[in-house]
């Protein structure tokens, strides 16, 4: 399910909004990579959201794998994925499977 739209903006932040979640104004903003660190910290109107790793899915596609924190509720995990017009993405979310031990070792690659 597509639940909001992102642009790339010169200087490589990604920007948009999640309106089905009810965040404006996030922003992906790239950091340096350190060791299993995040490629980019989420943060909305300037307060810390979350971060995004970038990753492969395994058709072979790069996407951005967002984890979103809400305090009180758990994690909303979400992959930006760029569409065919170039610095365009989607946000994707799926509903959440119940995957035993071994599925979960797995899970971390999209399969678009």
């Amino acid at each position: 399910m597509n639940i909001g739209i992102f642009t790339k903006k010169e200087d490589g932040a990604i920007f948009g909004s999640l309106p089905t979640l009810k965040f404006y104004d996030v922003s992906l903003e790239p950091v340096a990579k350190k060791g299993n660190g995040p490629d980019y910290w989420a943060t909305v109107e300037g307060a810390e959201l979350g971060a995004a790793w970038l990753k492969t899915s395994k058709k072979g596609k790069p996407y951005l794998s967002l984890r979103i924190v809400i305090p009180g509720q758990e994690p909303v995990h979400l992959a930006i994925i760029q569409t065919e017009t170039a610095g365009q993405y989607v946000a994707v979310w799926s509903e959440p499977k119940q995957l035993s031990a071994e599925q979960q070792d797995s899970s971390e690659t999209a399969s678009f």
